[in-house]
């Protein structure tokens, strides 16, 4: 039975939470937030303990796995903390928002040997499997255009998100997920050039970027973080191939609290013949998976392999570099001939 302990209550916290609660396998034995009465509900509800400092946790209980979700600005230090202790780390993304960051955490990991998992949940999310399923079976064919876009609103009660040194603003938390997968079906980009708009805080909130991979593919990203009220949380990706286009959409509440009342569709459109509609190619959804995947790893003693930190770094350093592109309004080029 893996023990399970959470950093951090609030959305992804809690979806974490009935996640690790239905699991078989596992069992929460603690929670962790800075505030008592949340930590108190919390607690109550999961039949756990509750703490407001993580070493004091760790040192008080023993555990398999610590779940961080807590702001951006505080993963670095949570993760340096649970490594310390020896204990297996599952962190939200964005892991971090520098480089500089990003190699002291693969280092810490490295000396310590505990697995690290980074919460870039497309990988797992089941029409993004479908999707790559079909890009790499080469039933689309060689890919003439890609778009895809995410737009959402702003999380209530989180003041965090709108200072860009503590959550890198809509850029880091929104867009990354799109430029996530696109690196993961098509690998590392030769050029990108990136345009948007700047919020009074400092975040880049909406970005429209063209990145163009060393395979040639050229692919449109649109994100959007602070739609108007009322708007849906939406998210598209279109791939266009020589055989055939793939188009998913998605829309659902504001932004992802209401997952389980989202439209959803995954069409593959073929010359001569009628569109397919996709189904599903995962038996497990999104954050169940993806957390599913981390147990398996650590009960089998097995390395996580779908989201190597390698690649979460390569992910960061794209997202510096469309924010030197945003702020420069020039083309950036990755890649040296």
């Amino acid at each position: 039975m893996l023990k399970i302990a959470l950093v951090g209550t609030g959305f992804i916290g809690e979806t974490h939470l009935k996640v690790w609660q239905a699991m078989k396998n596992a069992q929460i034995t603690a929670v962790c937030t800075t505030t008592p009465e949340k930590g108190a509900y919390i607690a109550k509800k999961y039949a756990c303990r509750h703490y407001q400092n993580l070493s004091e946790l760790l040192s008080c209980e023993d555990v398999d796995i610590v779940d961080i979700c807590t702001p951006t600005f505080l993963h670095e230090q949570n993760v340096m903390t649970a490594a310390s202790f020896g204990k297996h780390i599952i962190c939200e993304k964005p892991l971090t928002l520098t480089l500089e960051s990003m190699d002291r955490i693969i280092s810490r990991v490295n000396e310590t040997g505990i697995y690290l998992l980074t919460g870039q949940v497309l990988r797992f999310w089941t029409e993004y499997v479908t999707v790559k399923e079909l890009f790499d079976s080469g039933a689309i064919g060689k890919v003439h255009g890609v778009y895809a876009h995410r737009l959402a609103q702003y999380p209530p009660d989180t003041s965090w998100r709108h200072d860009s040194g503590n959550s890198g603003g809509g850029l880091f938390d929104l867009t990354l997920h799109d430029v996530d997968f696109l690196l993961y079906l098509f690998g590392e980009v030769d050029t990108l050039y990136a345009t948007g708009y700047k919020s009074a805080s400092g975040c880049w909130d909406h970005v429209s970027v063209l990145l163009t991979f060393k395979s040639g593919i050229n692919a449109t990203i649109e994100g959007v973080l602070g739609m108007t009220n009322g708007y849906p949380f939406s998210t598209t990706l279109r791939i266009i191939g020589e055989y055939g286009t793939v188009d998913y959409d998605m829309s659902a509440g504001v932004n992802i609290e209401k997952l389980d009342q989202s439209r959803s569709s995954v069409i593959f459109y073929q010359n001569d013949h009628s569109p397919k509609l996709l189904e599903p190619a995962a038996s497990r959804t999104d954050f169940d998976a993806e957390l599913h995947y981390f147990a398996h790893c650590v009960e089998s003693h097995t390395p996580p392999d779908k989201v190597l930190l390698s690649e979460v770094r390569y992910s960061l350093k794209i997202l510096l570099a469309i924010q030197e592109s945003l702020e420069t309004h020039q083309l950036i080029h990755l890649y040296k001939h």
